[in-house]
């Protein structure tokens, strides 16, 4: 922390970093205690459909889905 602290950085900005780590941390081990393979994007999402029409539109192959 004091490292944090050296390179300018407040209690309020730690505490956030510190949050946000620990929330990645957490929905990790939901994904994984549920059986959700590792990167992997469902085929439904919104993201993975934007994604794919990015790829046609330059020519590309779209990415796998889940």
């Amino acid at each position: 922390m004091d490292a944090l602290r050296v390179v300018g950085w407040d209690e309020q900005a730690i505490y956030e970093a510190t949050a946000l780590i620990a929330l990645f941390n957490m929905s990790g081990r939901l994904e994984a205690a549920v059986g959700l393979p590792l990167d992997q994007v469902a085929a439904s999402s919104r993201w993975l459909r934007s994604l794919e029409r990015r790829h046609a539109r330059n020519g590309g192959t779209a990415p796998e889905s889940a």
